[in-house]
């Protein structure tokens, strides 16, 4: 599994720029528990350069098997919330293609 943390400014209808980029690789022997999806989130995230502006993690419901968000929000330590508007929207799916982008370069490199 790949995570992709992507940095962007928003606007509530679009993604005005994408301002970094991290990657996180899960270790294949480890299952995807809710805990080891929090860390690799918590990992990539914590790598990406937001000129120390406030970070909030923004996801789809089902990537952290549908917690309630101040459960995830307290698990990560960082500012939480679920998909809202269509500019968060885009920004999941910025972060979708570029943890499979990646995905895909790590597997041929094997």
């Amino acid at each position: 599994m790949v995570c992709a943390a992507v940095a962007v400014e928003l606007k509530t209808d679009a993604v005005d720029s994408v301002e970094g980029m991290e990657f996180d690789v899960l270790d294949t022997e480890r299952e995807p528990s809710f805990e080891v999806v929090v860390e690799n989130v918590s990992d990539a995230v914590s790598r990406v350069d937001t000129g120390g502006r406030k970070v909030t993690v923004v996801a789809e419901e089902g990537e952290f098997y549908n917690k309630p968000d101040w459960i995830v929000e307290g698990a990560l330590g960082k500012e939480f919330k679920y998909v809202e508007t269509i500019g968060e929207r885009k920004a999941v799916d910025i972060a979708h293609h570029a943890a499979y982008a990646a995905r895909n370069l790590t597997l041929r490199q094997k």
